[in-house]
Order: structure tokens, then sequence, then C-alpha cells
């Protein structure tokens, strides 16, 4: 496994909001170039996901072909990354990372993801889901609409001060 990463501390307030400016602007010159502002995101959901609730967890497995650009919603949930294979660089808040399969780790959630697929990516995503057994109602259960539905960590430390 190969993992290049450039970590932003949690508390690094202005680090982290420019790199969701950067997701951010990137999703904006999606919708204008390509007409959509999740990239080939609708396409990849139509053709290349397949998705589960088992057990109170939603997993969504992804065949991501390469070339394929993706920002993603915005999660409300935690949930557990797992590239099985395949090579793919990623934007978040977080910092940047280029993974190269196999990789299991923990996405961020509260915010957006940037990924480009350097090679064809199989990609599964797993998150708790006790709220609803049906498919239909799981964008509900999992996406936010906007940033104002989250605390942030220097939320949290600006309201010691």
């Amino acid at each position: 496994m190969k993992e290049q990463t450039s970590v932003i501390p949690y508390d690094n307030k202005e680090l982290r909001l420019a790199q969701r400016n950067e997701i951010e602007n990137y999703k904006a010159a999606l919708e204008k170039h390509l007409g959509s502002k999740r990239g080939e995101m609708d396409e990849i959901n139509e053709n290349g996901l397949t998705e589960y609730i088992i057990g109170g967890a939603y997993t969504r497995v992804l065949n991501i072909p390469a070339g394929v650009t993706i920002v993603s919603e915005l999660w409300k949930k935690e949930r557990l990354w797992i590239i099985i294979s395949g090579t793919v660089a990623i934007k978040s808040e977080e910092g940047d990372m280029l993974i190269e399969a196999p990789y299991i780790g923990q996405a961020p959630f509260g915010s957006r993801i940037a990924l480009y697929a350097e090679t064809d990516v199989l990609w599964a995503a797993i998150t708790g889901m006790p709220e609803t057994e049906n498919l239909n109602e799981v964008e509900d259960v999992i996406v936010a609409k906007d940033y104002n539905e989250f605390t942030y960590p220097w939320d949290l430390l600006e309201d010691k001060e």
C-alpha cells in the first residue's frame, strides 16, 4: 500500500477552510464545465454503484473508471473507506492524499471531498444507518444541506475563549 498524505491539524481553521474553498471552487468549475457540480458522480451512481443496508450498516460500493473526477456530497456521518483496488487522489479538509489500494481508513464527515481516479478504482464506504432500512431514505439521513449543520473543532475552541 502506498499512501502519501499532507495532514492539516483538526484545529487549524485557516488551512481547513482554505481546503474547503478549493473543493467548493472545483465543484463550481465542474458545474460550469460539465453541467454537474459533482463531476461524473451521477453517472457513477447510475452505472457503477451497488448499495446495501445490512444490520444497521449502509454500504456503497463504487466502480470508478480511470480519469473520472468526483466531488462528494456533504456527509453527516463518519464512514469507513475501503479502497479495494486502484489508485485515487483525494482532497479533503483534512489534507491531500494519494492512495494506492489496498487501503482502509476513516473518512472525514462534515466536509466534501474531491477525488480523481488515477486508475480504475473499486471503492467501498460503510456507515451506520440505524435510522432506516430503506435505500430510498438513505440520502435524507446521510447528506447535509450545508456546513451550518456541523460543529467544527475550531468552533469548540472559539467557545472556550
